[in-house]
């Protein structure tokens, strides 16, 4: 997890010759590449390759440099996908999430870290979501039906947990979340976006509960409560986050969510509204952890691959090739981790070694 080595005192000469770096992860096989036309897309891609390799030792990391090294649900089940085509993941996922299921509490609350050394009693969306996401995306990959059978029980209780949460079984409202973190729409210096964390957390209830449908189905299993409750916390959403099949919450995150969960019955309306929302921020996005992952497939998906491949090419900040244009050979943490001035987001949490 490091770009430079410094020498305090050496006898005579230094010769770089005489220093060996050695890269240190799980033993991952190569499975995937990636090359195209563009060096700066080239570049983006190693930056990712090098992230993973740096942040998969025995658990997926948030960052390997400094003092946390922690296995992030959120982080983890943001990154599944790349992952997994990347490298053979199957081995390293079957273990994590193991790990995840023994550390699950009765109530089918998730920690927010893999093994759990925070012992924070709270639990948030799109974090324990991890418990859902992740062996599905597993199975998807490989084909592989056992992570299902061994993970199933734990995918139902962390759906059970999110019904169990207030007086409506059908809306997750009122807990406190993590929400779009490190979106362009916070405060200055916040790490909260602006996208409803109500919103957010009802809307990948209704997503885990979809994947939950989906695993149960593949296993062979009657999945028609919960095939009720998907139906339930849909209209839900609905009733309560939507005007018109348009989310009340006037963000990208929101409106990428509403598409890519499939939240919306006029997904035409919003796939348009978000492209223009994009349009108006100068060609930019302005998504965090919660909506970056689905961003250029809601718009893809919806008819709007232009607007996807403008916001992929975009070089001025924010934008991925930002950070490539910065000198980055891993992938940041924050779009601003070095902000256009020169100036850093922080000092603090400010890792340039997340994948």
């Amino acid at each position: 997890g490091f770009r430079y080595v410094r020498i305090d005192s050496w006898p005579g000469q230094v010769n770089p010759d005489d220093f060996r770096a050695v890269a240190v992860h799980s033993d991952i096989k190569r499975t995937g590449d990636f090359s195209c036309s563009s060096s700066l897309l080239n570049q983006l891609y190693h930056n990712i390759i090098w992230g993973q390799k740096s942040n998969f030792l025995d658990v997926p990391t948030d960052c390997p440099q400094r003092d946390e090294r922690l296995g992030w649900t959120g982080d983890a089940q943001v990154f599944v996908r790349a992952a997994s085509y990347n490298f053979d993941v199957a081995q390293f996922f079957h273990k994590w999430l193991h790990d995840l299921a023994a550390e699950q509490a009765p109530d089918g609350g998730v920690p927010h870290v893999i093994p759990d050394v925070l012992h924070d009693k709270n639990h948030s969306a799109a974090w324990g979501d991890a418990a859902v996401i992740c062996p599905w995306q597993i199975y998807l990959t490989y084909g592989d039906r056992a992570i299902l059978e061994e993970q199933f029980n734990s995918m139902r209780s962390w759906v059970e947990y999110m019904r169990s949460r207030g007086d409506n079984e059908f809306l997750w409202k009122g807990d406190v979340h993590f929400g779009d973190w490190l979106a362009m729409d916070a405060p200055e210096g916040e790490c909260v976006g602006a996208t409803d964390l109500d919103l957010i957390a009802t809307a990948y209830y209704a997503y885990s509960t979809s994947l939950l449908i989906k695993a149960g189905k593949a296993l062979g299993k009657d999945m028609a409560e919960y095939e009720a409750l998907y139906q339930a916390v849909t209209w839900a959403f609905r009733r309560e986050f939507l005007v018109d099949g348009l989310p009340r919450c006037q963000t990208q995150t929101a409106y990428v969510l509403a598409l890519y969960f499939h939240l919306t019955d006029r997904p035409h309306e919003v796939a348009a509204a978000l492209a223009r929302m994009i349009r108006d921020n100068g060609n930019k996005l302005s998504t965090g952890f919660v909506g970056t992952p689905y961003l250029l497939h809601a718009l893809t998906e919806n008819g709007y691959a232009e607007t996807a491949y403008t916001l992929l090419l975009q070089e001025e900040y924010p934008s991925w090739l930002y950070s490539v244009n910065k000198g980055a050979t891993t992938v940041w943490e924050h779009w601003d981790s070095i902000k256009p001035d020169g100036s850093m987001w922080s000092d603090s949490m400010n890792s340039f070694n997340h994948y």
